[in-house]
């Protein structure tokens, strides 16, 4: 980064984890990501993106995760919950009856049944 992007981006930071800003289970999804620790740019664009997330293409892909997510021998608890956090992100507000369906679809032999995930993500 050149001396202006790190100025920027520490500027970027510091307006983010201002007082009651973000609501506070937001800035602890955010605060131990140890790449947003160099990079407050990144950590803003990944939490304009976290904020979007509302297609059926993102609940797919976060139940997707959230059916293979295990914690890797090695991996930070913190890095572990920090996923556990974004996943939420798209699902939080999700009621159970429009989860139950793609999480069927998430874990269905896609080879017995080639499409289904197609036209169900159309």
């Amino acid at each position: 980064m050149t001396s202006a992007t790190t100025s920027q981006s520490t500027h970027t930071r510091q307006e983010m984890m201002a007082e009651k800003r973000l609501h506070p289970s937001e800035l602890a999804r955010l605060l131990h990501v140890p790449a947003y620790c160099d990079d407050s740019i990144k950590m803003l664009t990944d939490f304009v993106h976290h904020l979007s997330l509302n297609s059926v293409i993102d609940h797919f892909s976060a139940i997707t995760e959230l059916v293979e997510l295990k914690m890797e021998p090695g991996k930070a608890h913190s890095e572990f919950m920090s996923t556990i956090r974004s996943i939420d992100g798209p699902l939080g507000a999700m009621a159970i009856d429009k989860l139950l369906p793609i999480f069927a679809l998430a874990n269905m032999d896609q080879d017995r049944f080639p499409g289904l995930v197609a036209r169900y993500l159309q």
